[in-house]
């Protein structure tokens, strides 16, 4: 690789190829495996290629990013995006949450949710999942909510599923 950079405190990390690919200070156990303009800020940390694609932030710890472009993970511990163009996992309190890919798709202060692909969908509550589809949400006060696809989706209770359509709305507990 060339004009790679390793801060200092990033005990037992690496680069292996790229380009202008960095990893920042106390990112302990961390790699980055080639890629451009990559930025990883976390404790054993994963970052697999890609373009200016980041983890960063106190917290972020064993997170992975594989691939994609300004792709973004910051704060809650073991999240995942497997690629596409803007998708982010964000928020201390986010765990274990995952992006396939996609587009513009975001995650945000919860556990254990799920958003498989598609553009513009937001998920801001625990234990949900967005199969695809485009500007679906499942908004804060969701949880085990399912919205599989479709457009303009969203739900704002628990125990909620949308199969699909457009434009649907559920504010109602235990609703189908």
């Amino acid at each position: 690789g060339s004009t790679n950079k390793i801060y200092s405190c990033a005990n037992s990390s690496g680069i292996l190829a790229g380009r202008t690919n960095c990893i920042k200070t106390e990112s302990k156990n961390a790699i980055i495996v080639g890629g451009n303009c990559n930025t990883l800020s976390a404790i054993g940390g994963f970052l697999g290629g890609g373009n200016k694609n980041k983890i960063h932030g106190y917290g972020a710890d064993n997170s992975v990013l594989v691939g994609g472009d300004s792709n973004f993970l910051s704060g809650g511990l073991r999240n995942f995006i497997g690629g596409g163009f803007r998708n982010s996992i964000e928020g201390l309190k986010t765990c274990q949450s995952f992006i396939g890919g996609g587009r513009s798709n975001k995650i945000f202060s919860c556990n254990t949710s799920t958003i498989a692909g598609g553009c513009g969908n937001e998920i801001n509550g625990s234990f949900n999942t967005i199969g695809g589809g485009s500007g679906n949400k499942l908004l804060i006060g969701s949880s085990c909510s399912v919205i599989v696809g479709g457009c303009g989706n969203q739900a704002s209770k628990m125990l909620v599923t949308i199969g699909g359509g457009c434009g649907n709305s559920i504010t109602a507990f235990k609703s189908l």
